[in-house]
């Protein structure tokens, strides 16, 4: 069994004592809380009930996919049917990610496209974010799955070389406690929750760039390897690690030299934007022109399920609403790309859904598409 299936078996085991295993549910509710559960159609799949219980029916106002399985299966069956579901494409998954992650927040966003998102993501920063419980379950309260944008720096300056943050000194051990915190912090809270560690590898900018900061070449899989097994250490298999490289960016590193190894990945989240242009474009972009070639380096070293951990696009030359479009399209027709998580932040560009009246209407028709329909 590979290291996907390994986690999410032991999230299907922490979840025996409800009545199934859910990803992106919108509503959860336990035995003690009543004879259903509501949930989207993602995912939804009977697990093992407690030996002399009887299992609980599950329904939903819309179908959910279920993968049916024996009633004397075990954890390891649920799992390798979770893989075989998730990495299939069938059903995708949409997420966000907002300035600070606040309710206030994702309750305009919700408001705004009309359906709340399967994943939300938020980023923590080792300089100043201590594991706080309340981030977690703020997110499942909301029905969605916790992603955290994991990143060792001080995030207040712009300044990139940040020699306290060297990878030389996380593998010293100087960081242990703080990441020993979050690692017993997240095995105890039992929450199944996406870690996106030190994204963007591949290019120049972040302190964790082997391209910058005194790093050598080598240390960020090797840092990478050690921060996973401190988490593993501590019993945290509730974690699901997600490897994230830039699309192709200029002046990058190879993918394959900051691959940690299929044992230490469970998936692979892309970073891509339709923006940053050197000149105003005449003409709307593709997917493929975006992350086409990406997809590809990312398959020629392993064949974990791909999702876009972080995309958006700018209004820059007036064809946003006309990219949002070739996305969805995109997304929904390719089987090797299972969600994505949208940048919804006015930053050096307005990047959010909102930034016009047609981006908006465009973006809300594409998850009325059969793939996101909930």
């Amino acid at each position: 069994m590979d290291i996907t299936k390994q986690k999410l078996q032991a999230i299907a085991m922490a979840a025996v004592a409800i009545p199934a295993v859910v990803f992106g549910a919108r509503l959860v509710y336990g035995v003690d809380d009543g004879p259903t559960i509501e949930v989207p159609p993602i995912l939804a799949l009977p697990t093992p009930t407690p030996e002399g219980e009887a299992p609980v029916e599950v329904e939903a106002e819309a179908p959910p996919v279920v993968v049916e399985v024996p009633d004397d299966a075990t954890i390891g069956d649920v799992a390798d049917q979770v893989v075989e579901h998730i990495g299939s494409g069938e059903i995708d998954f949409f997420g966000v990610m907002t300035p600070n992650g606040t309710d206030l927040e994702l309750a305009e966003f919700e408001n705004e496209v009309g359906t709340p998102p399967d994943v939300i993501q938020i980023s923590i920063g080792w300089e100043l974010d201590g594991f706080d419980p309340s981030l977690i379950e703020r997110i499942v309260d909301r029905g969605a799955l916790p992603s955290i944008a994991w990143e060792p720096w001080d995030y207040r300056p712009d300044i990139w070389d940040q020699p306290e943050y060297s990878l030389s000194h996380i593998l010293a051990g100087d960081y242990d406690d703080y990441i020993d915190e979050w690692a017993e912090g997240l095995a105890g809270n039992g929450q199944p929750v996406l870690l996106r560690f030190a994204h963007e590898a591949n290019g120049d900018w972040y302190p964790w760039s082997e391209a910058r900061n005194g790093n050598a070449l080598g240390e960020y899989v090797e840092t990478w390897r050690y921060v996973h097994d401190r988490f593993e250490q501590a019993g945290a298999d509730n974690v699901i690690w997600v490897w994230g490289p830039n699309v192709n960016p200029f002046d990058s590193w190879p993918m394959e030299q900051v691959y940690p190894g299929d044992d230490y990945v469970d998936l692979v989240g892309l970073v891509g934007y339709w923006g940053h242009f050197g000149e105003t474009p005449t003409k709307v972009g593709t997917f493929d022109s975006v992350f086409g070639a990406s997809i590809e380096e990312v398959q020629s070293i392993t064949q974990k399920p791909i999702f876009i951990s972080e995309t958006a696009a700018t209004e820059e030359g007036g064809f946003k609403a006309e990219w949002i479009d070739e996305f969805f399209a995109a997304v929904t027709e390719r089987q090797d790309v299972v969600g994505f998580i949208w940048f919804e932040v006015d930053k050096e560009a307005d990047w959010r859904v909102s930034s016009s009246p047609e981006s908006l209407e465009h973006f809300i028709d594409g998850l009325e598409l059969p793939a996101f329909a909930r």
